[in-house]
């Protein structure tokens, strides 16, 4: 790695430095030095404008400077494709890595899809030292994911395959996190088709929609507001409870 390092720092000065000299030559042939920049600066880019008036154009000077544009050019594709490649490289490697942390997961719940109400809840779970993973629908969601130390893979909510990936054998819960009632009622028979002993703890929205989510095969649903408000007017009580117990001074 730090020899790959090394390599790309090399390219980047060698270019500017071929980048100065041509610029010089260009100033030397008698250009506006601003123009100059700005003529070298294209042509490192490959992009050709005439921009030259046509008495500089056959210069040696300024063919040589052409010619050490079109180097600089092709030695900065090299550094950018290797910078691709190595971003690329990390990605896999961070990725192996995560799917062997998935991999050793026991007793871990698995919540899907992704959105903020998960988040929070893998946050709460690892503050409990619950173990988790979170199903993505995205690489985006996945990489953001697993810079908060989070677990998770990638994969469609309503297909088997990312249960099993998720290690659905070895989980203890599968929580059903979507916003749609719908939705879970779908990510809840997947669940079962995947693992028919899976235990579903599902989000739920309505109340109507209980029954639809108890049919689907959901052991327990919890509706997020009533639980908020519910810890809310606990939370409430108790202070008001401190207050009247204090002694008037």
């Amino acid at each position: 790695m730090a020899g790959f390092r090394s390599t790309q720092n090399t390219i980047i000065y060698t270019s500017l430095a071929l980048f100065l000299i041509a610029y010089l030559l260009t100033v030397a042939s008698g250009l506006d030095p601003f123009l100059a920049f700005f003529w070298n600066l294209l042509s490192a880019f490959d992009i050709n404008l005439q921009l030259l008036p046509n008495s500089l154009v056959t210069r040696p000077s300024i063919l040589l400077a052409s010619l050490i544009d079109s180097l600089v050019f092709a030695l900065m594709a090299v550094a950018l494709a290797s910078f691709f490649f190595e971003f690329v490289k990390q990605i896999n490697i961070r990725n192996r890595i995560v799917m062997s942390r998935v991999k050793k997961l026991k007793q871990h719940a698995i919540i899907v899809p992704y959105n903020e109400f998960a988040l929070a809840l893998a946050k709460d779970l690892e503050s409990s030292n619950i173990k988790s993973v979170i199903i993505a629908q995205t690489e985006a969601d996945a990489h953001k994911l697993y810079r908060m130390g989070i677990p998770a893979v990638v994969g469609n909510s309503k297909e088997i395959d990312a249960f099993n990936i998720a290690g659905i054998d070895r989980a203890k819960y599968v929580i059903a996190a979507a916003d749609d009632d719908i939705e879970n009622a779908m990510i809840t028979v997947t669940a079962k088709s995947a693992n028919a002993r899976a235990r579903i703890i599902s989000r739920v929205e309505k109340f109507e929609d209980i029954a639809k989510l108890d049919s689907a095969g959901a052991r327990r649903m919890i509706m997020p507001e009533i639980t908020a408000g519910m810890e809310l007017a606990e939370a409430i009580a108790k202070k008001q409870s401190s207050l009247l117990d204090e002694k008037p001074k």
